[in-house]
């Protein structure tokens, strides 16, 4: 150990600073982690992060599409305008958009929620409902498509409902042939519908397998669905061939056709099960 005389006072001993250093070193570090824990327990740390509200429930509906597509897209109808039904809680802020662009407000209250139209207009490409409220917030958002452009396919149809078969079977053999898939398939659709009307079912039977083949393959659920319920009606009421029927109908999943599934296939079911007691 070193001794020194202080000039002004008894000698005293002095301890070596190099272990009072490492001392304070470590004092100071605890120290200054000390002072993190205390500046993060300012926040929820130490007591618990705060709950996070619950969800918001928001219900959307779209009515008016000229198709239905896989995911969710709508395509959009001649004109433009689609209907949207949107139900949140009472207390919540209930929003429209198209491409980020805000709707007027203004709809009609149906079935506790808002029912408004949407006129979309050209190159809208999609559609956002929001709700906010309690701290909470939901959205729901659909993409957009164009309209077929396809005039002949309703010029055809209209000859069709006029009952000028002919003239609609020569535009729609023209269709059916057409570069567009879609076009293709929804002239097929129609032109096994004209076969029906003709009184020609086995003519009609395999277009509309060969249109709802195509239908799938494009992803057109609603084209599907129309053209799987008029096969359908075809085989029931030519040679009730109820499971024949039943399977046209059973091969549309709900993962394809959501609310559409859902509300028209058990209504169906029920209606040919109906119909095969009553022939008993």
């Amino acid at each position: 150990m070193a001794f020194m005389v202080l000039p002004l006072g008894p000698a005293r001993p002095v301890v070596d600073p190099a272990p009072r250093r490492a001392r304070a070193i470590r004092r100071t570090a605890g120290l200054a982690l000390l002072g993190a824990a205390l500046l993060a327990c300012g926040g929820d740390a130490c007591h618990g992060a705060a709950p996070e509200p619950p969800p918001l429930p928001l219900e959307v509906e779209l009515a008016g599409c000229g198709a239905l597509r896989a995911g969710g897209v709508c395509e959009l109808p001649d004109d433009g305008t689609i209907r949207v039904w949107v139900k949140a809680p009472a207390q919540a802020r209930a929003a429209l958009a198209l491409d980020g662009t805000p709707v007027a407000q203004g709809g009609a209250p149906v079935q506790g929620g808002v029912l408004t139209h949407v006129r979309a207009p050209d190159g809208a490409r999609e559609l956002e409902v929001t709700a906010e409220g309690a701290g909470a917030r939901a959205s729901f958002r659909a993409r957009l498509l164009p309209p077929l452009a396809a005039p002949a396919l309703k010029q055809a149809e209209a000859l069709r409902r006029q009952g000028k078969l002919d003239e609609a079977a020569a535009l729609l053999g023209a269709l059916s042939s057409s570069p567009d898939p879609a076009t293709r398939a929804l002239a097929t659709g129609k032109l096994a519908r004209v076969d029906l009307a003709r009184g020609r079912v086995e003519d009609a039977i395999p277009r509309f397998e060969a249109a709802i083949r195509s239908h799938r393959a494009e992803g057109r659920i609603s084209d599907e669905f129309l053209d799987r319920f008029a096969l359908s009606y075809a085989l029931l009421y030519n040679g009730r061939r109820f499971t024949e029927a039943r399977e046209a109908l059973d091969a549309l999943g709900p993962d394809k056709t959501g609310a559409i599934h859902e509300m028209l296939i058990p209504f169906v079911n029920t209606w040919l099960g109906w119909d095969h007691l009553n022939s008993l």
